[in-house]
């Protein structure tokens, strides 16, 4: 009878103590989430104070499409501009090399019109198609696209030629393509 309550005390012991961790990973979790915002607020605002008049971006059909793109360093960390999405009202920052809980420059740049982001994309997971996406460079170029496509789960998928911006990301499992043109 003794085993049987030790045990009883030792499977209720366990049981909290798997709830204290969860409870603390949660937290831990949204701490993260939430520095990583205030951190994206700083670095718009740090951005835009850097970035010269804008003016329209120019495609160059004879670019090369790997190029690297320019790069301004904040706080020792690389961006190549801004995303913004007006009909969600979104706007983030684009890392030129990973970075945790921010959006990155995968391959291709804007010029060229071979563009590719991914990582921690936030709301900009919720645009559909015909929403307007404008990428604003570290010179100034600002580039116009729309969302013409979003592809799920379907690998080796052709993009239309007329691609210039694409976000990869996976959301509740599934792998997405947004294409933009």
């Amino acid at each position: 009878m003794k085993l049987k309550n030790n045990l009883r005390i030792a499977v209720i012991a366990v049981g909290i103590l798997l709830v204290a961790v969860s409870v603390v990973l949660m937290l831990t979790d949204m701490y993260r989430k939430k520095t990583a915002e205030s951190e994206r607020r700083d670095v718009i605002v740090r951005l835009r104070e850097a970035m010269p008049a804008e003016h329209d971006g120019v495609f160059d059909g004879d670019a090369n499409p790997n190029a690297a793109m320019p790069t301004l360093v904040i706080d020792k960390k690389g961006y190549i501009g801004l995303i913004y999405v007006p009909e969600l009202g979104v706007e983030l920052p684009v890392c030129a090399e990973f970075q945790e809980m921010m959006p990155m420059r995968l391959s291709g740049n804007a010029v060229a019109g071979s563009l590719a982001i991914g990582g921690e994309l936030g709301d900009i997971k919720s645009a559909t198609v015909g929403h307007e996406i404008v990428f604003y460079d570290v010179k100034g170029n600002v580039w116009h696209y729309t969302v013409t496509d979003i592809f799920r789960n379907e690998s080796g998928q052709f993009l239309p030629d007329e691609t210039k911006l694409t976000f990869h990301f996976s959301d509740d499992g599934a792998d997405i393509t947004v294409v933009c043109s």
